[in-house]
């Protein structure tokens, strides 16, 4: 299994786990700066995914918008 099917997999355990990820989430917990690359190769092996925008605020104190992937 090589590093790019180990971050799918992990993923796909966050959202099993009942949980959502974002980007930052996806830094940390996974290991990963493609989690929409990620997330488009699940949906292609037909992974139900949700996606929804969420605001964060960014370390300026900007409110930004970031996608937020769930199971669908």
């Amino acid at each position: 299994m090589n590093q790019t099917d180990n971050q799918r997999n992990r993923i796909k355990a966050i959202l099993e786990d009942g949980r959502s990820i974002n980007p930052l989430d996806a830094f940390k917990d996974v290991g990963t700066m493609k989690l929409s690359t990620r997330v488009s190769e699940l949906i292609k092996e037909g992974y139900p995914i949700k996606k929804e925008w969420m605001n964060v605020t960014n370390r300026f104190g900007e409110t930004v918008k970031v996608m937020r992937y769930s199971k669908g």
